[in-house]
């Protein structure tokens, strides 16, 4: 400790001087009394006491001691002096000279050997204080590199990666280069509040400049907190390089260089804090999160673009089945594979009549709009009611209620569901302009039954449909029903309460290519039903 105004108010301010002034306190007193009472010193007790105030200020000086020990000892000396003169007893100052002198020489060459081999109060202090400093600043090192990790876009782990090189290597001004390696080009970072210089352009690098392992800061790290190599020069990682800069270090992760981090500018007092081996790890954990921003851009874009897949094929479902079949679909992974299950549905065919003969008079795009307008209202009624449409044949729409979700009601809503079709299509007929001669109509078939429902086809290219004699029923019974009416098989009509519906029945009727059949010819709806109400 230097022997000087801010050392001694520090050494006052201490227990240990508080200790001395009492101890001092008690030998001037003892002095005192010896002289004026027995006209001479103790010179046993004067030297114990002497030498307990100057190992206790021991404890707390270690530099220059022996000024420190001789001005401890003065005012003692003093009051003995002035006592002894007065008294006229000179010689017995002489002798508290000796014996102080003494005591100093003794406790002086003590404390060195003491100080040789143990660390004093304020040596101590200053180390547990300078530990406590290193701590803090090893934690705030960890902390803002810990930060660059943990982001995930690269404007804010460049950005931070700035504000590391501003607070803890003291750089007034750096470039982050980051890998283009379509052009071979290392190419600056811009960014709002970064410290990089807006008129350092683009660094042209070999191609094996990439996969260069000496550039690889994880072996860099190794060999600098080994001692065997220091932070690199920008011409030595790319000759010819015209960029001045203090300090560079190459970006890489996973074996491939990804960047360059360059320091153009800094103060000659703050070189030392380029350390290399904390420059080093600085760029391992920088070259690390641009690595990961790189792979979370993939993965959102990946994720988008799925997300956008589904979002298609959904709208492309959506136009065939309704929204909780849908839903089903989605989520029912075993309704993606090829292969069929049996079920009982019923199907509805519904048919133009009329159609082909307006082929013979009608233009293709007036054909073509009118079709495809009647199809587009068809289906939204439809889907509304739950139906599945299976496919368009031409200008017939084949319909599955109970196929892939069967619900108890399924007959039922197939027939409503008809009635509301040729309402619609009545509707949809007035607005037509036809030939002269010309007319069209909407038949409808409806068969229940047991079928086998699921994908058909190939792995490439699937098909859900439906097969069975309940199909080709539909099919056949399609044929018979004319322009405004439904047809429905017997298997449908047990099905649904008759007292809801006008009909005429038509028994061994004559269905080709199968067993005659009877048939209900459905003219009328009594009654109802609550959800159409």
């Amino acid at each position: 400790m230097s022997l000087n105004t801010e050392n001694l108010l520090n050494a006052l301010r201490t227990d240990v001087f508080l200790i001395c002034c009492l101890l001092g306190i008690g030998a001037g007193v003892l002095d005192v009394y010896f002289l004026l009472m027995l006209q001479s010193l103790n010179l046993g007790i004067h030297s114990l006491f002497a030498a307990a105030i100057l190992l206790t200020a021991a404890l707390k000086v270690e530099d220059k001691f022996l000024l420190w020990a001789i001005a401890i000892s003065i005012p003692n000396l003093v009051l003995i002096f002035i006592v002894a003169v007065s008294k006229g007893i000179a010689g017995q100052f002489l002798w508290g000279l000796l014996a102080q002198i003494a005591v100093i020489l003794i406790v002086t060459a003590y404390q060195k050997r003491l100080s040789a081999n143990f660390v004093s109060e304020a040596e101590f202090g200053k180390l547990k204080k300078d530990l406590k400093d290193c701590r803090e600043k090893s934690l705030s090192q960890l902390l803002n590199f810990s930060l660059i990790g943990c982001m995930k876009e690269k404007q804010r782990v460049i950005s931070q990666a700035h504000h590391v090189l501003q607070e803890i290597f003291k750089v007034d001004k750096a470039v982050v280069f980051l890998a283009d390696y379509e052009k071979n080009m290392l190419v600056p970072f811009a960014g709002k509040g970064l410290l990089s210089d807006k008129d350092t352009g683009p660094l042209m690098v070999n191609p094996d400049f990439w996969d260069r392992q000496g550039s690889d800061p994880e072996k860099g790290i190794l060999n600098a907190i080994g001692g065997r190599s220091s932070l690199p020069s920008l011409r030595q990682l790319i000759p010819g390089a015209d960029l001045d800069a203090v300090a560079v270090m190459p970006l890489s992760a996973g074996g491939k260089v990804n960047g360059l981090i360059a320091v153009l500018k800094q103060r000659a007092e703050n070189r030392h804090y380029l350390e290399p081996e904390l420059f080093a790890t600085f760029a391992y954990v920088l070259a690390s999160a641009i690595e990961n921003c790189s792979l979370h851009e993939m993965h959102i874009n990946l994720l988008d673009g799925a997300r956008k897949k589904s979002q298609n094929i959904e709208t492309s479902f959506s136009k065939y089945v309704s929204k909780a079949v849908l839903d089903e679909l989605i989520h029912n992974k075993n309704l993606a594979v090829l292969g069929g299950k049996k079920c009982n549905v019923t199907m509805m065919m519904a048919d133009l009549r009329g159609f082909t003969s307006l082929t013979r008079v009608l233009n293709i795009e007036y054909l073509f709009q009118l079709l495809n307008g009647w199809f587009e209202e068809a289906s939204v009624l439809i889907l509304k009611n739950q139906g599945t449409i299976d496919k368009y044949m031409g200008d017939c729409i084949m319909v599955i209620f109970g196929a892939p979700l069967p619900k108890p009601d399924d007959p039922l809503r197939c027939v409503y569901t008809a009635f509301r079709l040729q309402e619609k299509f009545e509707l949809f007929n007035k607005n037509l302009k036809l030939p002269h001669g010309n007319t069209l109509g909407l038949g409808i078939s409806i068969t229940s039954g047991e079928v086998v429902a699921g994908n058909f086809g190939s792995s490439n290219r699937m098909e859900y449909t439906v097969i069975g004699e309940a199909v080709n029923l539909a099919a056949r019974l399609e044929k018979v029903a004319e322009a405004g009416e439904i047809v429905v098989d017997e298997s449908t009509f047990r099905q649904v309460p008759p007292n809801r519906f006008k009909y005429l029945v038509e028994k061994d009727f004559a269905v080709k290519g199968v067993a005659n059949q009877t048939i209900y010819r459905l003219t009328e709806i009594i009654q109802t039903p609550v959800s159409e109400g």
